[in-house]
């Protein structure tokens, strides 16, 4: 049975100062998005998103339940904007 190797003090230093450094570098990504999200600019923007998440979904869902009958619909719709 072969022993382990133990690492070195400064090793073990350096992935704590790494992981540390990681979470402040998260924490700080973090709060920048939330402080962004906070502004009106944000707001707007967070909703739009989720509007066409939803417009998305909603689209899968009409393709799954009606099959290639809506692609063809909703690419003959395309022709015509």
């Amino acid at each position: 049975m072969q022993r382990k190797k133990k690492k070195k003090l400064e090793d073990i230093l350096a992935e704590k100062e790494a992981k540390k450094m990681a979470s402040l570098d998260a924490k700080a990504a973090e709060e920048a998005r939330q402080k962004q999200m906070d502004t009106p600019e944000g707001r707007a923007a967070e909703k739009a998103r989720l509007k066409k998440l939803d417009e998305n979904s909603s689209l899968m869902l009409a393709k799954d339940m009606m099959g290639e009958c809506l692609q063809d619909l909703i690419s003959t719709l395309g022709q015509f904007s």
